[in-house]
């Protein structure tokens, strides 16, 4: 029997900014079902954020300590890009790709954020040209993207990584991870995409 692993991060609602701490709500751990309006108050450290974030975002946070969940940690991006080339045996092929560049840790950074995103257009353009060699070499199988996973050297949680690349890549990053539309507090990984 396969289990499901489950993310020790939940959601947090921001509650308010007060001095240089951030409070943050999260559904109860002990609280029923039937007790949705049971809240637990967590405070964050401010010098975790680039910029305070806004009463009302959504933040990921590990309820076992006041900390929020950064993934832009690391001086070396890398991307793996799964080819797939039908009429060939189901024959997959995987292109790794790496960018140099240090990040801060901080949420919300956006010098970050340019940084990855930047490094994701080389990376793509990277791949568009290793699938026109790949066309040009075996002109009779078609190749196709399969999927691509995004992580860097001290954040090795793929799945972790590669959705916040995709959240920032198609819906800015005021949240820098975007959880799934569930309860706050509730434990689930973030969109699989």
């Amino acid at each position: 029997m396969v289990t499901e692993k489950k993310s020790k991060f939940v959601q947090a609602v921001v509650d308010r900014v007060v001095n240089n701490v951030v409070v943050v709500v999260i559904r109860h751990p002990d609280a029923a079902e039937d007790e949705p309006d049971t809240f637990k108050e967590i405070y964050i450290p401010g010098e975790r954020f680039k910029e305070p974030p806004n009463e009302g975002d959504i933040i990921p946070i590990d309820p076992d300590k006041p900390d929020v969940i950064t993934v832009n940690v690391g001086n070396t991006l890398y991307c793996e890009v799964l080819f797939y080339m039908a009429y060939a045996s189901d024959e997959q092929i995987v292109f790794k790709y790496e960018e140099k560049h240090t990040m801060s840790g901080l949420y919300n950074d956006a010098d970050d954020v340019a940084a990855i995103l930047s490094a994701r257009r080389k990376f793509w353009d990277a791949a568009n040209n290793d699938k026109a060699r790949l066309e040009k070499k075996n002109p009779e199988k078609t190749f196709f993207f399969s999927k691509s996973t995004y992580w860097t050297d001290k954040c090795q949680d793929k799945e972790l990584f590669t959705a916040f690349v995709r959240q920032i890549a198609f819906k800015g990053y005021a949240n820098n991870i975007q959880f799934e539309g569930v309860k706050f507090g509730s434990e689930r990984i973030p969109n699989k995409f």
